[in-house]
């Protein structure tokens, strides 16, 4: 089996080193939190609930062509020609991003 993976620390609201959680973190709190009241620990948790809820299944992604994840695993599993593409898509941002950040590919033999 082979394993490539790049272990650093990354420190909190720094978007330039982790843009990907530091926007989802951004729409929790702009979307959800700071627009509602939270009285307790149960509507707390009720809001960050539907948050999560509404990111896996409602909100449109970039990096999934700005399809929610539910619609495009549909379109995933069931278009073959959408599946070629998105894979070639995937391939061609993994290798832009590598290059970018000067990653190299390390292989790790697991027994």
């Amino acid at each position: 089996m082979n394993i490539w993976t790049l272990y650093e620390y990354i420190e909190k609201e720094t978007p330039k080193e982790n843009g990907d959680i530091e926007s989802f973190h951004n729409s929790l709190k702009t979307d959800y939190i700071w627009i509602n009241e939270i009285e307790d620990y149960n509507k707390g948790k009720k809001i960050i609930e539907n948050a999560f809820y509404d990111y896996n299944n409602v909100m449109p992604h970039s990096t999934i062509n700005y399809y929610p994840p539910d619609k495009f695993i549909e379109k995933y599993n069931n278009d073959p020609e959408y599946r070629k593409y998105y894979k070639q898509y995937l391939h061609k941002l993994k290798e832009n991003y590598r290059k970018k950040n000067n990653y190299k590919k390390v292989t790790i033999n697991v027994l």
